[in-house]
């Protein structure tokens, strides 16, 4: 049975003429009198009755209910790839790491969804050699992340940079940097500091540090580079605890600035009572979307590619 053969049975069920439903299909009588024998045969029973005039059999009422069903089915079938063809729907399985979770999915999400309401989306949020692994193997088809040298293998489409910064509440900052603080500004790079000052600072002064992440790797880099051995007063693996901690003045931590910023305008913060943020641009953040060179034919990547590229440029 095949759905042609489904189509010519209902025809002669509906004309209840077998010239009738011929010339509807376009067909010889002989072909859809042999296409209703074979489908008899193929199931060892009578679907019509030739006299006095062509009418179903029960097996036939029973046939036709099925195959009404069958192609109602094979419409449904039809549409919803039609949709796929015309990128209209689709599915993406995208792997986020937990602070690009929190700085992006929330602006992202709602207009994505809106602008394409049939394009869906699941979600794993969890760490970067997770996502990385099930990347690989083809659990996922896409990863948002801070860019990772072992993101080689992947093709990497960049969103934008984060700059990676020390964040010293001004308490601190002042017992160490008074001359550079006098310029009364939040954030300062790090040439526009005085080094040997700024080394004191991160030797003596305590470190609230955010473990198990891209950012204690970007600070263990930056602390490697310049002889820093930093007072660790707590080490956590979480990010928010950590620079509230910054902020309750118990000692300076590191981060990305852009979730650092978003995380204090929860706070009514004056200059005075703003930390200094302190930027490394050798060590800022490549924020890119990674896929597997064998998905980037996939059009529903390419959509949701192109709309954070357009969102976040």
């Amino acid at each position: 049975m095949n759905l042609r053969s489904l189509k010519y049975f209902l025809a002669v069920a509906e004309e209840k003429n077998i010239s009738r439903a011929a010339r509807r299909l376009f067909i010889s009588q002989q072909t859809l009198s042999e296409a209703i024998r074979r489908l008899e045969e193929e199931y060892h029973t009578r679907l019509f009755e030739r006299e006095p005039h062509v009418h179903l059999t029960e097996a036939g009422y029973y046939m036709e209910r099925f195959a009404r069903e069958v192609l109602k089915k094979e419409v449904v079938l039809t549409n919803e790839l039609d949709s796929v063809t015309k990128n209209m729907r689709g599915h993406i399985m995208l792997g986020v790491t937990p602070v690009r979770a929190r700085l992006i999915l929330p602006e992202f999400l709602p207009y994505f969804h809106a602008k394409f309401p049939h394009l869906e989306i699941s979600l794993t949020i969890g760490s970067y050699k997770l996502l990385e692994d099930q990347l690989t193997k083809g659990d996922l088809d896409a990863i948002l992340s801070t860019l990772h040298p072992t993101a080689a293998g992947f093709s990497n489409t960049l969103l934008y940079r984060d700059p990676f910064c020390f964040i010293i509440p001004y308490p601190i900052a002042l017992r160490t940097m008074p001359l550079t603080l006098q310029k009364g500004k939040a954030i300062l790079s790090y040439k526009e500091c005085v080094g040997t000052e700024l080394r004191d600072l991160f030797n003596h002064e305590p470190f609230i540090q955010m473990s198990q992440s891209t950012i204690q790797d970007h600070g263990n880099s930056f602390f490697q580079k310049y002889g820093v051995t930093p007072r660790v007063l707590y080490s956590l693996h979480d990010l928010d605890t950590v620079l509230e901690l910054c902020l309750k003045e118990m000692g300076y931590t590191c981060s990305f600035r852009q979730y650092a910023e978003k995380k204090f305008l929860q706070f009514n913060l004056t200059l005075q009572t703003h930390p200094l943020f302190v930027t490394i641009p050798e060590h800022e953040s490549q924020v890119a979307i990674m896929t597997a060179p064998h998905r980037q034919e996939n059009y529903s990547l390419q959509v949701l590619v192109r709309e954070l590229q357009a969102r976040f440029k």
